[in-house]
């Protein structure tokens, strides 16, 4: 018994030691991350917090981007160039992500389409705005459209959070809830440093869908991106989806404000007959928020539309465009 305990207390100070050393690797990193990987745009100080911003391009209306929770500035990589030909292209980290400090301790949705108001109005860029959302993202420039619909000059959706999909697919929640359990424990692996590790002995493999950027954006995705404020983020921002989505149902629709709704059309094959008609039947109802729209599939591409086929975001925003003047 004295050796199994006096073995289990070796184990534990390993444990213990890897994790300290780990904690020191992680916390030298992100001291001299943003020196070494700077962001590409600019800080813009909100008073309380700063954010970082990016604007591509000079002519054009503004064309506004807006993540997933989970998502920032760097996942836009591939769309950015292509939309900088139309317009002047609005990329930022939303508090908590990439180059931009943590914000309010209490965050809710309203303050983020707030936040976003102010960053706007600090880059003193002319509305209307063009708005393109991703999924949660999506939710977050409804509600801007409809505090703020003299500013708004039309929208896209790329494969939208729907509040109704989870009533009808009770599985869809249960997923949701488990990623934030997931989060909590991958915050935990930030802090001692396992995806710096990790990222040092597999490369881009460590994050697949990070091989389909350019080489300079995969090293800011891990060493910028997944350090420990990220998880902390998508955490308490997973944890207001349910009063986003309330808000959502009560924003009513656009009047005739362009609208795209983008939905992908690939990998949802692994899920049931019903579940797949349930997307796709809520995806096409959210054409009804206006009486300009149009649906459009991204059959190349999985939930990460913008990641894995640019070209169909580029083609929304053009149709948005066109309907505008």
């Amino acid at each position: 018994m004295f050796k199994f305990l006096r073995g289990l207390g070796f184990v534990f100070a390993l444990v213990i030691f890897f994790g300290f050393i780990g904690f020191l690797i992680q916390s030298y990193d992100s001291s001299r991350v943003e020196k070494t990987l700077p962001p590409p745009g600019e800080i813009v100080d909100l008073g309380t917090h700063s954010l970082h911003v990016n604007v591509v391009g000079s002519d054009g209306y503004p064309i506004v981007l807006e993540s997933a929770i989970g998502g920032w500035s760097e996942d836009w990589s591939l769309v950015v160039p292509l939309l900088a030909d139309l317009g002047q292209v609005v990329v930022y980290d939303r508090a908590g992500y990439g180059w931009s400090e943590v914000g309010a301790l209490l965050r809710s949705p309203e303050i983020i389409v707030e936040e976003l108001n102010q960053l706007l109005a600090g880059l003193e860029l002319e509305p209307p705005y063009i708005l393109v959302g991703h999924s949660e993202g999506a939710s977050y420039i409804h509600l801007f459209a409809s505090k703020y619909p003299e500013k708004v000059a039309g929208l896209v959706f790329l494969d939208a959070r729907i509040p109704e999909f989870e009533e009808r697919v009770p599985a869809a929640k249960q997923g949701r809830e488990m990623n934030q359990k997931i989060s909590a424990i991958l915050g935990g692996f930030s802090r001692i440093g396992v995806f710096r590790l990790a990222y040092w002995a597999m490369g881009e493999r460590m994050v697949p869908m990070v091989q389909e950027f350019p080489k300079e954006t995969q090293d800011r995705y891990v060493r910028v991106g997944l350090r420990p404020k990220y998880f902390e983020t998508v955490r308490n921002e997973g944890m207001m989806v349910e009063e986003m989505d309330l808000l959502v149902k009560e924003a009513g629709g656009f009047k005739n404000t362009p609208l795209v709704v983008v939905s992908q059309n690939r990998d949802r094959d692994n899920e049931n007959t019903e579940s797949k008609e349930a997307w796709i039947e809520l995806q096409q109802d959210l054409t009804k928020l206006s009486t300009t729209s149009t649906f459009m599939f991204a059959n190349t591409s999985n939930h990460q539309i913008h990641i894995y086929d640019p070209e169909t975001v580029v083609e929304a925003v053009q149709w948005v465009i066109e309907r505008i003047r």
